[in-house]
């Protein structure tokens, strides 16, 4: 099977995910076994890839998608929208190319957003939203829809209280300073009183953070 695929960095990619070594050889049925990939255009030490989003059609019982550093399109997530089976989707640093995230079609009911820069216009509607970003305008999140909501780590504005979404199960903004929409900090808003509520300092979710930075590290 490795001589079916091209790029070097893919191959590297798959052995490390079955535990193989450089000289084995992997199976249709070995790619049908890996559940969880992350991708990347370029490595840490900037040198490019070759690894596109188009990649994932490799993989036919992916569960959950990381992508790091891509400049994304509405095409690319729509491809990764028709894979039904991915279940979860992680952007780590990555840029949207203008995409409008309403016209796109049977979405990961869990996504995450990590250390984004060029953000969404809206936040798409689904089930679990994970943000973790410098700056997140809390209007461009859909929250009819959401049943949990984490915002760590973040300076949100336009904050305000959510207490008619009955829908919100779960409130997560630790480590995230409060940004009202008159331009005054608050410390934390009114959600219904079936929804689960936390707002802690900072300084308990540093350490957190930092290893979630060694563990994307050691995945490149």
């Amino acid at each position: 099977m490795k001589e079916k695929i091209e790029n070097k960095e893919l191959i590297k990619k798959i052995l490390t995910c079955l535990n193989k070594s450089d000289s084995d050889d992997f199976s249709e049925e070995d790619l049908a076994s890996i559940e969880n990939i992350s991708l990347s255009p370029k490595l840490a030490n900037g040198r490019e890839t070759g690894l596109t989003v188009r990649d994932i059609f490799f993989f036919s019982n992916l569960k959950s998608l990381t992508l790091r550093d891509f400049e994304l399109s509405m095409d690319d997530i729509q491809l990764i929208a028709n894979r039904k089976e991915i279940e979860n989707l992680s952007f780590i640093s990555c840029g949207f190319d203008d995409i409008d995230f309403d016209k796109i079609t049977n979405l990961p009911e869990s996504l995450k957003f990590i250390s984004c820069e060029s953000l969404p216009r809206k936040f798409p509607r689904v089930k679990k939203v994970d943000i973790d970003l410098s700056s997140v305008d809390f209007d461009s999140i859909s929250l009819e829809s959401t049943l949990e909501l984490i915002i760590r780590n973040s300076k949100v504005k336009n904050v305000h209280d959510i207490e008619r979404y009955e829908n919100i199960i779960a409130v997560n903004l630790d480590g995230s300073k409060l940004i009202g929409e008159n331009g005054q900090e608050i410390q934390d808003i009114k959600v219904s009183k079936n929804t689960l509520y936390s707002h802690e300092e900072e300084k308990r979710y540093e350490t957190a953070k930092s290893t979630y930075q060694n563990e994307e590290d050691l995945e490149r």
